[in-house]
């Protein structure tokens, strides 16, 4: 069959490349469920990725695990306390009668509605949306589930690892006339909620495919039970007409944080997916070693197996195209995260993965065990600890059935599946590595389970090979540095990478840190930026043992009075991302940024709610986050994500979605209206941003058929425009051209450099924009609006790694960039003067001046010798005399070719903004 939108002669490599780019935006999704098999096709399919290591089959009998199987229960586990009036078993009630910490972690929806309303019990929390707006983008309704929380037997308050299930109907959702308690719990054991209202577009869907509107009435039923974790949902759909109708329902997630798919007989997929499954599962891939990041698992059941779409944060399940008759149907299903499982005592509480698809299934009617495995590690051998320790329960054909880890105790207590079952061990990656690729292959060691309900004393055994672990420690003038560490598998590669070099990239803020891999010989980079040198090591790495990679990384550019600072930065909150935001704000301080704008799709993340969860990071004055005293400015905006009018940042903005710009169906001058009337924070000057203006399908100029000297000024209001994007970066020559264009005309837009990071291995800060400003970083904490209005002003150099900065003399009087020149006395001369600095790991190219369109100067300076670990270079010219305004712009053009260096990840473009010249002398350039 072939799958729509893709023409026959469209090779699959270039389908599943379109589908990756339309993830994107959360927009994109709606190509995603067609081009991955909601349309009936299917697309190649990357090999499943694993998370976890599991080592051959060597058995250490030293270390072991005692496995009881159906063990008696001992004494009773405490319940947890109730949060419900009078201690009651269940309750909905409306969020601001419930008590005060329900949640923690920010992750929490943003800003609880007083119309929200919360379904609890002993075990469980879930909160259903009110308000007329959803909690994870624009476009989403209320009625959903916007946070979940898992309860254990310690009474800990839970931490919410869900942004949003969103349920659509024919892919579009409910806008809630109202959201009903059906069933207070007061009288009974079951607390109901019941949600319902016309079916409206989903705005990130509907623009993308236009989908006709089903004729049916929707309501959504949300029940939960007094001993259960899982939540039942029920979407009962009615046509409005006589007939019958047919609809696709489908639920969409997002989720924060690196969150692996699991499906039981597939394991660990990436996109796209398009297998069936009636349970999935969701975990975090390497929660243990990230204190931002609880561990949790959530799974889904439904009665009959749902087709699966894993793009990357956003999971949809789909239940197939859904016949209606006239008299209606009811489509059921049930979430649930963490688990309460009973075996023949007291109920119990478990995180684990088994766990929530245990309690998920049974909430729904499919077959479950009432068999336990029960164990403990008796002992553990450097450098693992026991949340390290990972146990998968596995069929007689080795189908992977469960997973279950060791919490901090050393301790797991795992439903079992029915039947005969075989268990294997196998140690976690290093959480704080952002491994994403390579490790070691599944070992299919370990003993059988019976079927039998009696059955204890199981040995296990622990396996070597063990990780070995590298210590990084980074320094500058004797004090700890944030360095990111890079690994590179030298070849052969360890065992598992398969045929690519095992690559891995950390991110240290406090400059020392211990990491786990698997035994190898490596190339170890550890960078601090472009200003920074770079030390690099080739080390090898003994299994169960610890090797020290240690150095001092001294400043060997001087940035004088620029700054360097990313406005467009992507993170967990963003549909597309799965990067905590921890994790990004320390790549910021790895990477020597003093300025950050967190900019989500179409939600505005106050990246300061992640700093104290994290350890490390804590809130600094004013706007700042801080490690130690060193500090990173930090600001909420978000990107406003069209799919047919470009894209947009927007700061600063007050946290939360009920403030994102409602781009649907808006053309590009009411999109420019919108956008510059977006509401900021009292007080604070809005920054408008055109994003990769020439970008592929998600291009502004394609859109309004730019052309540089004719485009009204009306179509180009923006404050700063992209010249080097991360991941546009192809077109920057094109866009450099364009801007060349608009300035000739008088246009003055400033020229940033931004990374537009999304994944786990894209650099914040590469590219960056450095920033010439007056106040030290200790003030700007408190005066973030200075870092914008230098930016407005144009006092600032896009770049994706060398300082680049230009000045133009005329006698006594200099005028920097984004200074205006005045106008001299006859025959005055004027001199350019462009400095290029950069370290020495960093290449050069050409230093090329342009006076308005024309190239007036290129001048190599790869060659530059090298002095204290650094490059400079100086290029001057004499300005010609002229009679009407026009501008001075310095550009350093990468050398072709790729390099080897790990600190380079984008080509190292560098452009500054224009010096610009009064030539008529009105004291005015083009009478601005």
């Amino acid at each position: 069959m072939v799958c729509p939108h893709r023409p026959p002669h469209v090779p699959r490599s270039a389908a599943r490349g379109r589908v990756r780019r339309a993830t994107r935006t959360a927009g994109g999704l709606a190509f995603a469920l067609l081009l991955a098999g909601a349309g009936g096709c299917t697309l190649d399919r990357p090999a499943p990725r694993e998370p976890f290591y599991f080592p051959p089959e060597v058995s250490l009998p030293s270390d072991t695990l005692s496995v009881d199987v159906d063990a008696d229960c001992g004494a009773p586990l405490s319940a947890p306390a109730s949060p419900c009036p009078g201690g009651r078993a269940v309750c909905a009630l409306k969020a601001g009668s419930t008590p005060a910490a329900l949640f923690a972690g920010p992750l929490v929806s943003w800003g609880e509605s007083a119309n929200d309303v919360v379904l609890a019990n002993r075990h469980a929390r879930y909160v259903i949306r009110g308000a007329a707006k959803g909690a994870a983008m624009y476009g989403t309704t209320g009625g959903h589930v916007v946070d979940v929380g898992h309860v254990t037997t310690d009474n800990e308050t839970p931490v919410d690892p869900l942004r949003e299930l969103v349920i659509t109907v024919g892919m579009h959702i409910v806008r809630p006339e109202s959201v009903t308690v059906l069933s207070d719990g007061a009288t009974d054991t079951v607390a109901r909620v019941e949600v319902q209202g016309p079916l409206v577009a989903f705005p990130t869907l509907d623009e993308a495919l236009s989908l006709a509107l089903p004729a049916v009435q929707v309501r959504h039923v949300y029940t939960l039970k007094a001993g259960d974790t899982a939540l039942r949902i029920a979407t009962h759909i009615k046509p409005t007409g006589s007939g019958k109708e047919q609809v696709l329902v489908g639920d969409v997630m997002f989720w924060g944080g690196e969150v692996a798919m699991y499906l039981p007989k597939h394991g660990d997929q990436t996109l796209p997916t398009t297998s069936q499954s009636d349970t999935l599962g969701f975990t975090r891939r390497r929660a243990a070693h990230l204190p931002w990041s609880p561990s949790f698992a959530c799974a889904i059941a439904a009665p009959q197996p749902m087709s699966t779409i894993d793009a990357g944060a956003i999971k949809a399940f789909l239940h197939g195209n859904v016949e209606v008759p006239p008299e209606g149907i009811t489509v059921t299903r049930a979430l649930s995260c963490g688990g309460v499982f009973t075996v023949g005592c007291a109920p119990e509480s478990g995180a684990d993965l088994a766990a929530a698809m245990h309690d998920a299934r049974a909430a729904v009617g499919l077959p479950t065990s009432d068999r336990v495995l029960v164990a403990s590690l008796h002992s553990m051998r450097a450098p693992l600890s026991a949340p390290d320790v990972v146990v998968e329960v596995l069929s007689a054909s080795d189908e992977r059935l469960s997973r279950c880890s060791f919490d901090g105790q050393a301790q797991v207590r795992c439903p079992l599946p029915p039947g005969a079952a075989r268990l294997r061990t196998g140690w976690v990656g290093d959480g704080a590595t952002g491994l994403d690729s390579g490790g070691q292959p599944a070992s299919l060691s370990g003993p059988s389970i019976a079927g039998s309900p009696k059955q204890t004393q199981i040995g296990l055994a622990l396996q070597a090979p063990w990780p070995a672990r590298l210590r990084v420690k980074a320094t500058r003038d004797g004090e700890p540095l944030p360095v990111r560490v890079t690994l590179r598998a030298v070849p052969p590669s360890p065992q598992g990478s398969e045929d690519k070099l095992l690559r891995r990239t950390f991110a240290d803020v406090t400059g020392s840190a211990v990491h786990l891999v698997p035994a190898g010989t490596y190339e170890v980079w550890l960078n601090a930026g472009p200003l920074s040198a770079m030390l690099h090591k080739q080390v090898t790495l003994t299994a169960g043992e610890e090797t020290l990679v240690a150095g001092e990384l001294p400043q060997v550019v001087d940035p004088g009075g620029w700054i360097g600072a990313d406005t467009h930065v992507h993170s967990e909150p963003s549909s597309d991302s799965v990067v905590p935001v921890p994790r990004r704000l320390a790549g910021a301080l790895c990477e020597g940024l003093q300025y950050v704008v967190h900019t989500d799709h179409d939600t505005q993340t106050d990246p300061t709610r992640w700093a104290a969860p994290s350890g490390a990071l804590q809130p600094g004055p004013g706007s700042c986050v801080r490690i130690d005293e060193r500090r990173l400015v930090v600001r909420t905006g978000a990107e406003v994500s069209t799919l047919k009018t470009g894209h947009f940042n927007v700061w600063p903005a007050k946290p939360g979605p009920e403030g994102a710009v409602a781009w649907f169906e808006l053309g590009p001058e009411a999109l420019l209206d919108a956008v510059g009337q977006a509401a900021t924070p009292a007080g604070d000057a809005r920054v408008v941003q055109c994003n990769h203006p020439r970008f592929e399908s998600f291009s502004f100029f394609k859109a309004i058929a730019f052309d540089a000297a004719h485009t009204p000024v009306k179509l180009l209001r923006c404050d700063l425009m992209e010249l080097i994007n991360g991941i546009g970066h192809k077109e920057t020559g094109q866009v450099l051209t364009d801007w060349l264009g608009l300035l000739a005309r008088g246009v003055s837009i400033s020229a940033v450099g931004t990374s537009d990071c999304h994944g786990i291995s894209d650099f914040v800060g590469n590219p960056r924009t450095w920033v010439r400003v007056a106040q030290p970083l200790d003030a700007l904490c408190n005066q973030p609006g200075a870092i914008d209005d230098a930016l407005r002003a144009g006092h600032a150099v896009a770049s994706a790694g060398p300082l680049l900065t230009l000045k133009v003399t005329r006698g006594q009087t200099q005028a920097q960039v984004g200074e205006l020149l005045p106008a001299g006395t006859s025959g005055q001369k004027a001199t350019i003067e462009a400095h290029i600095a950069a370290p020495d790991w960093l290449p050069l190219g050409t230093v090329d001046i342009y006076v308005g369109q024309t190239k007036v100067k290129s001048v190599q300076v790869s060659n530059t010798a090298v002095a204290s670990g650094a490059r400079n270079a100086v290029v001057s010219l004499p300005l010609a005399a002229t009679a009407s305004d026009t501008t001075v712009v310095a550009v350093h053009v990468p050398a072709p070719g790729k390099s080897g260096w790990p600190g380079i990840h984008r080509p190292a473009w560098a452009v500054t903004n224009p010096v610009k010249i009064d030539g008529d002398g009105d004291g005015k350039w083009f009478g601005q």
